[in-house]
Protein backbone atom coordinates (compact mmCIF):
# COMPACT_ATOMS: atom_id res chain seq x y z
CA UNK A 1 0.00 0.00 0.00
CA UNK A 2 2.72 2.29 0.87
CA UNK A 3 4.85 2.05 -2.29
CA UNK A 4 1.69 1.99 -4.37
CA UNK A 5 0.95 5.32 -2.76
CA UNK A 6 3.90 6.70 -2.74
CA UNK A 7 4.57 6.13 -6.78
CA UNK A 8 1.01 7.80 -7.24
CA UNK A 9 2.65 10.98 -5.87
CA UNK A 10 6.47 10.66 -6.05
CA UNK A 11 8.22 10.28 -9.60
CA UNK A 12 8.45 6.79 -10.57
CA UNK A 13 12.74 7.48 -10.25
CA UNK A 14 13.08 8.37 -6.94
CA UNK A 15 10.40 6.78 -4.79
CA UNK A 16 12.33 3.40 -3.92
CA UNK A 17 14.98 6.16 -2.73
CA UNK A 18 12.98 8.71 -1.00
CA UNK A 19 11.46 5.55 1.07
CA UNK A 20 14.53 4.21 1.62
CA UNK A 21 15.97 7.53 2.95
CA UNK A 22 12.74 7.79 4.96
CA UNK A 23 13.25 4.17 6.90
CA UNK A 24 17.01 4.96 7.80
CA UNK A 25 16.17 8.08 9.03
CA UNK A 26 13.37 6.31 10.92
CA UNK A 27 15.72 3.72 11.86
CA UNK A 28 18.51 5.92 13.33
CA UNK A 29 15.38 7.73 15.69
CA UNK A 30 13.79 4.38 17.22
CA UNK A 31 17.74 4.17 18.76
CA UNK A 32 17.12 7.30 20.47
CA UNK A 33 13.52 7.07 21.01
CA UNK A 34 13.32 3.76 22.39
CA UNK A 35 10.23 2.38 20.34
CA UNK A 36 9.56 0.83 16.82
CA UNK A 37 8.16 3.78 14.12
CA UNK A 38 9.57 1.64 11.23
CA UNK A 39 5.78 0.29 10.97
CA UNK A 40 3.97 3.84 10.24
CA UNK A 41 3.01 3.65 6.98
CA UNK A 42 2.31 7.22 7.31
CA UNK A 43 5.53 8.20 8.64
CA UNK A 44 7.23 6.44 6.18
CA UNK A 45 5.57 8.33 3.13
CA UNK A 46 5.53 11.82 4.92
CA UNK A 47 9.50 11.53 5.71
CA UNK A 48 9.76 10.54 1.80
CA UNK A 49 7.91 13.18 0.46
CA UNK A 50 9.49 15.68 3.25
CA UNK A 51 13.26 14.25 2.49
CA UNK A 52 13.96 14.37 -0.71
CA UNK A 53 13.39 17.66 -2.00
CA UNK A 54 14.84 18.10 1.66
CA UNK A 55 18.47 17.09 0.96
CA UNK A 56 18.16 18.61 -2.83
CA UNK A 57 17.69 21.68 -0.86
CA UNK A 58 20.72 20.95 0.82
CA UNK A 59 22.94 19.63 -2.08
CA UNK A 60 22.38 22.94 -4.10
CA UNK A 61 22.53 25.24 -0.64
CA UNK A 62 18.94 26.61 -0.76
CA UNK A 63 17.62 27.23 3.26
CA UNK A 64 14.02 26.32 3.56
CA UNK A 65 13.08 29.04 6.31
CA UNK A 66 11.16 27.54 9.03
CA UNK A 67 8.64 30.18 11.15
CA UNK A 68 8.35 27.49 13.65
CA UNK A 69 11.30 26.67 14.56
CA UNK A 70 11.57 28.49 17.47
CA UNK A 71 8.28 27.15 19.14
CA UNK A 72 9.30 23.57 17.60
CA UNK A 73 12.92 23.84 19.64
CA UNK A 74 11.21 24.97 23.04
CA UNK A 75 7.83 22.79 23.40
CA UNK A 76 9.74 19.78 21.15
CA UNK A 77 13.44 20.45 22.92
CA UNK A 78 13.64 16.42 23.24
CA UNK A 79 12.23 15.36 20.03
CA UNK A 80 13.98 17.86 18.16
CA UNK A 81 17.60 16.70 19.57
CA UNK A 82 16.56 13.66 18.48
CA UNK A 83 15.68 14.63 14.72
CA UNK A 84 19.23 16.86 14.92
CA UNK A 85 20.80 13.23 15.91
CA UNK A 86 19.23 11.48 13.37
CA UNK A 87 19.70 14.32 10.65
CA UNK A 88 23.46 14.53 10.81
CA UNK A 89 23.42 10.13 10.86
CA UNK A 90 21.79 10.47 7.57
CA UNK A 91 23.40 13.71 6.15
CA UNK A 92 26.75 11.55 6.52
CA UNK A 93 25.25 9.03 4.92
CA UNK A 94 24.14 11.24 2.09
CA UNK A 95 27.05 13.72 2.45
CA UNK A 96 24.54 16.72 3.00
CA UNK A 97 23.96 18.93 6.21
CA UNK A 98 20.37 19.49 6.89
CA UNK A 99 19.66 23.28 8.57
CA UNK A 100 17.86 23.95 11.52
CA UNK A 101 14.87 25.07 9.85
CA UNK A 102 14.52 21.34 7.82
CA UNK A 103 15.34 19.45 11.56
CA UNK A 104 12.30 21.41 12.67
CA UNK A 105 10.33 20.15 10.05
CA UNK A 106 11.38 16.70 10.22
CA UNK A 107 10.81 17.07 13.97
CA UNK A 108 6.84 17.96 13.53
CA UNK A 109 6.74 14.60 10.95
CA UNK A 110 8.45 12.89 13.84
CA UNK A 111 5.84 14.13 16.37
CA UNK A 112 2.60 13.32 14.63
CA UNK A 113 3.96 9.87 14.22
CA UNK A 114 5.13 9.74 18.10
CA UNK A 115 1.35 11.00 19.26
CA UNK A 116 -0.47 8.22 16.50
CA UNK A 117 1.95 5.85 18.55
CA UNK A 118 0.59 6.62 21.75
CA UNK A 119 -3.04 6.76 20.83
CA UNK A 120 -2.53 3.32 19.63
CA UNK A 121 -1.03 2.41 22.81
CA UNK A 122 -3.94 3.69 24.86
CA UNK A 123 -6.81 2.71 23.07
CA UNK A 124 -7.13 -0.83 22.80
CA UNK A 125 -10.11 -1.78 20.85
CA UNK A 126 -12.43 -3.48 23.07
CA UNK A 127 -13.79 -7.18 21.99
CA UNK A 128 -16.14 -9.55 22.52
CA UNK A 129 -15.10 -13.36 21.52
CA UNK A 130 -17.88 -15.52 20.85
CA UNK A 131 -17.25 -19.82 20.48
CA UNK A 132 -19.38 -21.85 19.44
CA UNK A 133 -17.47 -25.46 20.40
CA UNK A 134 -16.31 -23.89 24.08
CA UNK A 135 -14.27 -21.93 26.36
CA UNK A 136 -11.33 -23.98 25.79
CA UNK A 137 -10.97 -23.68 21.78
CA UNK A 138 -12.04 -19.67 22.55
CA UNK A 139 -9.28 -19.41 25.21
CA UNK A 140 -6.60 -20.55 22.82
CA UNK A 141 -8.08 -18.09 19.78
CA UNK A 142 -7.77 -15.44 22.88
CA UNK A 143 -4.41 -15.87 23.17
CA UNK A 144 -3.28 -16.13 19.65
CA UNK A 145 -5.40 -13.08 19.27
CA UNK A 146 -3.63 -11.15 21.57
CA UNK A 147 -0.33 -12.03 20.59
CA UNK A 148 -0.96 -11.15 17.20
CA UNK A 149 -3.10 -7.65 17.43
CA UNK A 150 -1.58 -6.17 20.80
CA UNK A 151 -3.95 -3.04 20.44
CA UNK A 152 -6.80 -5.15 21.32
CA UNK A 153 -8.25 -6.36 24.73
CA UNK A 154 -10.28 -9.05 24.79
CA UNK A 155 -13.42 -7.82 27.12
CA UNK A 156 -15.38 -11.19 27.57
CA UNK A 157 -15.62 -14.91 26.21
CA UNK A 158 -18.79 -16.51 25.41
CA UNK A 159 -20.57 -18.90 24.16
CA UNK A 160 -22.86 -18.74 21.03
CA UNK A 161 -25.94 -20.11 23.45
CA UNK A 162 -25.07 -16.31 26.24
CA UNK A 163 -24.90 -14.47 23.53
CA UNK A 164 -28.46 -13.50 23.77
CA UNK A 165 -27.91 -12.29 27.27
CA UNK A 166 -25.06 -10.10 26.47
CA UNK A 167 -25.07 -6.12 26.29
CA UNK A 168 -22.82 -4.57 23.10
CA UNK A 169 -22.85 -0.82 24.53
CA UNK A 170 -19.00 -1.23 25.74
CA UNK A 171 -17.63 -4.28 22.50
CA UNK A 172 -16.03 -2.17 19.54
CA UNK A 173 -15.25 -5.57 18.00
CA UNK A 174 -17.07 -9.00 17.81
CA UNK A 175 -14.72 -12.12 16.54
CA UNK A 176 -16.55 -15.63 16.28
CA UNK A 177 -15.54 -18.68 15.58
CA UNK A 178 -19.37 -18.93 13.98
CA UNK A 179 -21.27 -17.33 11.73
CA UNK A 180 -23.51 -14.45 13.90
CA UNK A 181 -27.26 -12.86 12.93
CA UNK A 182 -27.04 -9.88 15.20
Amino acid sequence: LLENNAEQHLPNDSNLKAIDMAKSFIKYVQVWLGDIYIDDDELIYNLAMHLQPAIERAHCGIVLTNPLLMQIQTQYSNLFMVTRRAAEQLGEKMHIKLSEDEIGYLTIHLGAAVERHKIRRVKKLSVLLVCGNGVGTANLLATTLKSRMPYIYIKKILSLYKLDEQNFDDIDIIISTVSLEI
